[in-house]
């Protein structure tokens, strides 16, 4: 959490400094690692000094298999960009860098919204996180207590934007990010017990219907928190030719 306070913080003295404010550019990962390098200075035996270790190590990972992908100076119509459909695929990268630029495109996506007052009552943005317990755990919030993914998945209804989050195992997830979830669908014959469990202590159902729950959800079905819950439907796979 102290990191991210530093990234943040540094962000925002760069962006007040005076090669920004003409130009009205907004600062890249490749001046806050310049910053941090060269300009930041700090007692080396100090939680700060540590902390921004830390940074310049995460960053680095990011510029070694991004390369200049994720640092241009070009102007980014983001109003354009958010109306596109795009996928970010993350294989291969340490777990550490991959939370660090997730949080850093959901933060910029966010901000973007709330900066430009863009509420909104339906749907405009949707963000899907796949094998998202790698992001989301529990230790996350029990060791920091207010963890900055979660913050941003509570503020995300009110400006448009919303998530689709899967996960092979649901013991491992928050319990604040299961309260902040509308819709809970769970697929039967992937999870246990314990998964059960926890999905039904979410939706609030009853001893019966979880037993209900249990008994008819095979592999192939799935049972959603809706009007008629529990409700279950089989899930369809197309079938594709090659």
């Amino acid at each position: 959490m102290a990191s991210r306070s530093l990234l943040v913080t540094t962000i925002l003295k760069i962006s007040e400094l005076p090669e920004f404010l003409p130009s009205s550019r907004y600062p890249t990962l490749k001046d806050v690692y310049i910053y941090l390098l060269y300009k930041l200075k700090v007692p080396l035996i100090s939680h700060t000094a540590r902390h921004r270790e830390t940074l310049i190590n995460r960053l680095e990972g990011l510029f070694a298999v991004f390369s200049d992908n994720i640092n241009s100076h070009r102007q980014l119509n983001w109003n354009k960009f958010l109306k596109t459909d795009w996928a970010l695929s993350l294989v291969g990268l340490p777990t550490d860098f991959q939370n660090l630029l997730i949080t850093i495109i959901i933060a910029k996506v966010l901000m973007y919204r709330i900066v430009n007052n863009l509420r909104s009552q339906k749907l405009e943005i949707l963000i899907v996180l796949d094998e998202a317990s790698t992001m989301f755990k529990k230790w996350h919030e029990q060791r920091e207590g207010n963890y900055l993914l979660l913050d941003y998945l509570a503020q995300s209804r009110e400006f448009g934007v919303g998530f689709l989050i899967s996960t092979q195992t649901l013991s491992t997830l928050p319990i604040s990010l299961l309260a902040n979830t509308g819709i809970k669908v769970i697929v039967g014959g992937s999870g246990s017990g314990m998964d059960y469990d926890i999905f039904a202590s979410a939706t609030g159902i009853t001893p019966e219907q979880k037993t209900y729950l249990k008994q008819l959800t095979n592999p192939g079905q799935a049972c959603v928190k809706d009007p008629r819950y529990p409700h279950v439907f089989t899930l369809k796979v197309p079938h594709f030719v090659e």
